[in-house]
């Protein structure tokens, strides 16, 4: 009996905790959500940002081609998938571009607050969730709309044109605009990546020179040590 119970009582402890690992696997997501987002700068960051205007327009201008017909699904799977591939390498090139001792300047630049090293590797993680947005987007449009569409067309007394082009060229407009959104943040990722190097640059010159500098001014220290001896 007693070895009984102390099965029965592993076997709670060890549902006790699963259930706190599950709950800490549920919590790391959206914490981990929640500081992105504070990091790159909330609604108001990606609505000022040209690169999100400028895809909002483009998918605005692809409303003839969607209500057309257009395929902005296979586009999207088609596209995204190999942008997906080169973000994901281009993030790991920059945690591994540089010396230990400028990615440290990075975690330092900037402050407590908004780091350079972290806003860099936030423009990466933005890019990374947009693409991943446009696939998701793509993948339930493809697999809603045959199921959605009887419904619809029952219920749109008579106008299932209207309805149908309504909901089409919506889900058109937004599907393009997160294609588009794609790209354009591959632009900004590209050009954070390009400032960074740029400053890898500076900062190995600036390390050149200094060396330059300290090698100039042993030979007229031991001069002086040698005349003092």
């Amino acid at each position: 009996m007693p070895h009984g119970r102390s099965v029965l009582s592993r076997f709670w402890s060890r549902l006790r905790w699963e259930r706190r690992l599950l709950r800490h696997e549920r919590k790391s997501p959206i914490e981990a959500l929640r500081k992105y987002w504070k990091t790159y700068g909330g609604r108001a960051a990606l609505l000022r940002s040209p690169y999100f205007q400028l895809a909002v327009l483009v998918g605005l201008l692809c409303l003839p081609w969607v209500l057309q017909g257009g395929d902005w699904g296979n586009k999207t799977l088609s596209v995204v998938p190999n942008l997906l591939g080169f973000s994901l390498s281009g993030f790991a090139i920059l945690l591994a571009i540089g010396s230990e001792k400028f990615q440290r300047v990075l975690a330092r630049a900037g402050g407590d607050e908004r780091p350079v090293l972290m806003n860099i590797s936030t423009s990466f993680v933005h890019f990374i969730i947009v693409q991943a947005t446009a696939l998701l987007f793509a993948i339930a449009c493809d697999g809603l709309w045959p199921a959605l569409k009887p419904l619809l067309k029952a219920a749109s007394f008579g106008h299932w044109s209207t309805v149908s082009a309504t909901v089409c060229g919506a889900a058109g407009v937004v599907g393009c605009t997160l294609l588009a959104y794609s790209i354009t943040s591959l632009l900004a990722a590209t050009f954070r990546v390009y400032r960074l190097v740029g400053e890898f640059v500076r900062m190995v010159h600036l390390d050149a020179k200094r060396e330059a500098e300290e090698r100039k001014k042993r030979p007229a220290q031991n001069k002086r040590r040698s005349g003092r001896e």
